[in-house]
């Protein structure tokens, strides 16, 4: 989809882009943004969100989250003209007779319409063959809202553990006003940078 991909570019774009203006003119530009790139804040939050995932729902519901992602930036499979235009078509060749039908089997790209037109070609009566397909679209349309149940639980876990990893970064920074020292202002901006990090990988 067209529309998603400009939003994620043109919404990362903005966020790197304010952060280049910040240290524009920098001669330490490039270790200015360096500070953004943090390990153990990325483990926490992506680690923690997967982790939490795996609790809440089934271990391999969280391993396809992965697959799942490519459905926002991939073209539909089906879209609505076509599929209306052949069943059209089919129609016109069951007018013409069962045989026409069958024939037409092995051409047909949509397994449901497959599916369906293989039962009219098999004699089963229009009731049974609308219970079995709307069974079929009610199961998917059950998968499909747990899978999306799965992302926005994510959605919901990942700023969490920023906020955990933000509450570890602060102990270790305060653990170091603790032991004191001549460069304590340094060492806790330094602590207190790590935190913040954190929180800003969860949002």
């Amino acid at each position: 989809d067209l529309a998603t991909l400009i939003g994620l570019i043109v919404g990362i774009g903005l966020i790197v882009g304010a952060m280049m203006i910040e240290v524009w003119g920098s001669p330490t530009m490039m270790a200015d943004l360096a500070v953004f790139g943090s390990a153990s804040s990325m483990l926490i939050v992506v680690g923690g969100t997967l982790a939490a995932a795996a609790v809440a729902f089934r271990l391999n519901e969280v391993i396809r989250v992965f697959t799942l992602i490519k459905y926002a930036l991939t073209k539909p499979k089906f879209v609505m003209p076509d599929l209306v235009q052949e069943l059209i078509d089919l129609a016109e060749l069951n007018r013409k007779g069962p045989t026409e039908l069958e024939q037409a089997l092995p051409n047909i790209k949509t397994h449901f319409i497959k599916d369906g037109v293989e039962f009219i070609t098999q004699g089963l009566k229009l009731e049974d063959i609308r219970e079995i397909l709307e069974q079929r679209e009610a199961f998917r349309y059950y998968r499909e809202s747990h899978e999306s149940d799965l992302m926005k639980t994510m959605g919901i876990f990942a700023p969490a553990f920023g906020m955990v990893g933000t509450l570890i970064g602060l102990v270790f920074m305060l653990k170091e006003m603790e032991k004191g020292g001549s460069d304590l202002a340094a060492m806790v901006a330094k602590k207190m940078a790590v935190a913040l990090i954190t929180t800003f990988y969860g949002a």
